[in-house]
Protein backbone atom coordinates (compact mmCIF):
# COMPACT_ATOMS: atom_id res chain seq x y z
CA UNK A 1 0.00 0.00 0.00
CA UNK A 2 1.14 3.40 -0.82
CA UNK A 3 0.40 7.27 -0.47
CA UNK A 4 -0.34 7.82 -4.26
CA UNK A 5 -1.56 11.69 -4.38
CA UNK A 6 -1.54 14.81 -2.03
CA UNK A 7 -2.75 18.28 -2.13
CA UNK A 8 -1.74 20.82 0.63
CA UNK A 9 -4.06 23.24 -0.32
CA UNK A 10 -6.77 23.85 -2.95
CA UNK A 11 -8.97 25.75 -5.21
CA UNK A 12 -10.87 26.28 -1.88
CA UNK A 13 -8.12 27.31 0.23
CA UNK A 14 -5.87 25.60 2.70
CA UNK A 15 -8.34 23.73 3.81
CA UNK A 16 -8.98 22.12 0.83
CA UNK A 17 -6.87 18.93 1.24
CA UNK A 18 -6.99 15.14 0.47
CA UNK A 19 -4.60 11.83 0.61
CA UNK A 20 -4.98 9.43 -1.89
CA UNK A 21 -3.81 5.89 -1.23
CA UNK A 22 -3.43 3.18 -3.86
CA UNK A 23 -3.21 -0.65 -3.56
CA UNK A 24 -0.56 -1.55 -6.61
CA UNK A 25 -0.21 -5.29 -5.97
CA UNK A 26 -2.15 -8.15 -6.98
CA UNK A 27 -3.52 -8.90 -3.56
CA UNK A 28 -6.56 -7.84 -1.81
CA UNK A 29 -5.37 -5.41 1.18
CA UNK A 30 -7.17 -4.76 4.58
CA UNK A 31 -6.04 -1.36 6.16
CA UNK A 32 -8.60 -1.76 9.45
CA UNK A 33 -7.20 0.05 12.08
CA UNK A 34 -4.38 1.67 9.93
CA UNK A 35 -3.43 5.06 10.29
CA UNK A 36 -2.37 8.38 8.45
CA UNK A 37 -0.29 10.83 10.43
CA UNK A 38 1.41 14.06 9.70
CA UNK A 39 4.17 15.47 11.36
CA UNK A 40 5.77 19.33 10.56
CA UNK A 41 9.05 19.63 8.94
CA UNK A 42 10.58 20.28 12.30
CA UNK A 43 8.45 18.37 14.24
CA UNK A 44 9.81 15.55 17.59
CA UNK A 45 11.33 12.68 15.66
CA UNK A 46 9.51 10.50 18.13
CA UNK A 47 6.72 12.18 19.45
CA UNK A 48 6.05 14.96 16.75
CA UNK A 49 3.62 12.48 14.74
CA UNK A 50 -0.21 13.39 14.59
CA UNK A 51 -2.89 11.04 13.74
CA UNK A 52 -5.41 12.27 11.06
CA UNK A 53 -7.24 9.70 10.41
CA UNK A 54 -7.98 5.96 11.39
CA UNK A 55 -9.68 3.27 8.80
CA UNK A 56 -12.70 1.66 9.87
CA UNK A 57 -13.51 -1.99 7.77
CA UNK A 58 -11.55 -1.32 4.50
CA UNK A 59 -10.19 -4.12 1.78
CA UNK A 60 -8.43 -2.58 -1.14
CA UNK A 61 -8.83 -4.61 -3.76
CA UNK A 62 -5.36 -4.96 -6.41
CA UNK A 63 -4.77 -1.54 -7.92
CA UNK A 64 -7.42 0.29 -6.26
CA UNK A 65 -7.65 3.56 -4.60
CA UNK A 66 -9.00 5.06 -1.70
CA UNK A 67 -9.61 8.97 -0.74
CA UNK A 68 -9.50 10.42 2.42
CA UNK A 69 -10.64 14.31 2.59
CA UNK A 70 -10.37 17.25 4.58
CA UNK A 71 -13.43 18.44 5.95
CA UNK A 72 -12.98 21.33 3.96
CA UNK A 73 -12.35 19.56 0.97
CA UNK A 74 -13.76 20.32 -2.51
CA UNK A 75 -14.26 18.58 -6.02
CA UNK A 76 -16.03 16.69 -7.68
CA UNK A 77 -14.72 12.83 -6.88
CA UNK A 78 -16.26 12.06 -3.43
CA UNK A 79 -13.96 10.96 -0.52
CA UNK A 80 -14.52 7.89 0.63
CA UNK A 81 -13.18 8.86 4.24
CA UNK A 82 -14.59 12.70 5.29
CA UNK A 83 -12.79 13.86 7.92
CA UNK A 84 -14.37 15.53 10.92
CA UNK A 85 -11.37 18.37 11.00
CA UNK A 86 -9.31 19.11 8.34
CA UNK A 87 -6.00 17.94 7.21
CA UNK A 88 -3.79 20.42 8.55
CA UNK A 89 -1.07 19.87 5.82
CA UNK A 90 1.44 22.90 5.85
CA UNK A 91 1.73 24.27 2.07
CA UNK A 92 5.72 24.64 2.13
CA UNK A 93 7.25 21.12 3.56
CA UNK A 94 5.80 17.88 6.25
CA UNK A 95 5.81 14.67 6.46
CA UNK A 96 2.92 11.97 5.75
CA UNK A 97 2.98 8.31 6.97
CA UNK A 98 0.95 5.27 6.73
CA UNK A 99 0.91 3.14 9.86
CA UNK A 100 -0.60 -0.26 10.49
CA UNK A 101 -2.47 -1.08 13.78
CA UNK A 102 0.72 -2.26 15.82
CA UNK A 103 2.15 0.99 14.45
CA UNK A 104 4.60 -0.45 11.79
CA UNK A 105 5.13 2.24 8.88
CA UNK A 106 4.16 1.06 5.31
CA UNK A 107 4.71 4.12 3.65
CA UNK A 108 6.52 7.58 4.21
CA UNK A 109 7.05 10.70 2.13
CA UNK A 110 8.56 14.43 2.78
CA UNK A 111 8.23 17.51 0.76
CA UNK A 112 9.59 20.80 0.75
CA UNK A 113 12.74 21.14 2.95
CA UNK A 114 11.70 18.53 5.48
CA UNK A 115 14.20 18.41 8.64
CA UNK A 116 15.24 16.98 10.80
CA UNK A 117 16.63 14.33 8.48
CA UNK A 118 17.36 11.57 10.58
CA UNK A 119 15.25 8.62 10.86
CA UNK A 120 12.00 8.33 12.01
CA UNK A 121 11.09 11.05 10.58
CA UNK A 122 12.89 11.93 7.31
CA UNK A 123 11.70 11.41 4.00
CA UNK A 124 12.37 8.38 1.93
CA UNK A 125 15.69 8.87 0.34
CA UNK A 126 15.28 12.39 -0.32
CA UNK A 127 12.41 14.57 0.12
CA UNK A 128 9.72 15.92 -3.08
CA UNK A 129 11.09 19.54 -3.92
CA UNK A 130 7.73 21.26 -4.08
CA UNK A 131 7.17 24.41 -5.41
CA UNK A 132 8.08 27.44 -3.04
CA UNK A 133 4.30 28.27 -3.01
CA UNK A 134 1.88 25.39 -4.48
CA UNK A 135 -0.89 26.63 -6.51
CA UNK A 136 -4.27 25.86 -5.57
CA UNK A 137 -4.51 23.33 -8.37
CA UNK A 138 -1.37 21.37 -7.70
CA UNK A 139 -1.00 18.42 -5.86
CA UNK A 140 2.48 15.59 -5.37
CA UNK A 141 1.43 12.51 -7.47
CA UNK A 142 3.63 9.05 -7.36
CA UNK A 143 4.81 8.22 -10.58
CA UNK A 144 3.16 4.78 -12.55
CA UNK A 145 7.09 3.76 -13.97
CA UNK A 146 10.61 4.70 -13.35
CA UNK A 147 10.50 7.55 -16.37
CA UNK A 148 6.78 9.09 -15.87
CA UNK A 149 6.86 12.57 -16.13
CA UNK A 150 4.29 15.80 -14.72
CA UNK A 151 3.45 15.45 -18.43
CA UNK A 152 2.98 12.01 -19.24
CA UNK A 153 1.10 11.48 -15.64
CA UNK A 154 -1.47 14.08 -16.64
CA UNK A 155 -4.80 13.19 -18.56
CA UNK A 156 -4.97 12.29 -21.92
CA UNK A 157 -0.68 10.88 -21.32
CA UNK A 158 0.90 7.86 -21.47
CA UNK A 159 1.15 6.99 -17.96
CA UNK A 160 -2.02 9.15 -16.66
CA UNK A 161 -4.00 5.49 -16.22
CA UNK A 162 -1.26 3.13 -15.19
CA UNK A 163 -1.55 3.14 -11.48
CA UNK A 164 1.11 4.67 -9.26
CA UNK A 165 3.13 2.17 -7.64
CA UNK A 166 6.65 3.03 -8.19
CA UNK A 167 8.41 3.19 -4.76
CA UNK A 168 11.87 3.12 -4.95
CA UNK A 169 12.15 4.26 -1.21
CA UNK A 170 13.00 7.59 -2.58
CA UNK A 171 10.43 10.39 -2.02
CA UNK A 172 12.91 12.54 -4.63
CA UNK A 173 12.11 9.86 -7.56
CA UNK A 174 8.74 8.59 -7.43
CA UNK A 175 6.65 11.74 -7.74
CA UNK A 176 6.46 14.81 -9.78
CA UNK A 177 4.11 17.88 -8.85
CA UNK A 178 0.81 17.87 -11.12
CA UNK A 179 -0.55 21.25 -12.33
CA UNK A 180 -3.53 20.00 -12.21
CA UNK A 181 -4.68 17.23 -8.70
CA UNK A 182 -6.26 14.11 -9.66
CA UNK A 183 -8.24 12.65 -6.56
CA UNK A 184 -9.35 9.03 -7.42
CA UNK A 185 -11.06 7.03 -5.00
CA UNK A 186 -12.84 3.42 -4.42
CA UNK A 187 -15.95 4.04 -7.43
CA UNK A 188 -13.17 5.94 -9.54
CA UNK A 189 -13.98 3.40 -12.71
CA UNK A 190 -12.00 0.56 -13.82
CA UNK A 191 -9.10 0.25 -11.48
CA UNK A 192 -5.63 0.91 -12.86
CA UNK A 193 -2.89 -1.67 -13.88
Amino acid sequence: MVISELAVKGPAGAGDEFIELYNPTNEAIDIEGWRLQYKSATGNNETGWANKATFGMVSLQPHQYYLVGSKSYVGTVVPDLVLDGDLGLAAGAGHVRLVTMDGTVVDKIGYGTTSPKAEPSAPEGTAIMAPVTFTNDQSIERKATAGSTAESMAPGGVDATRGNGVDTDNNGADFVIRALRDPQNLSSGLTEP
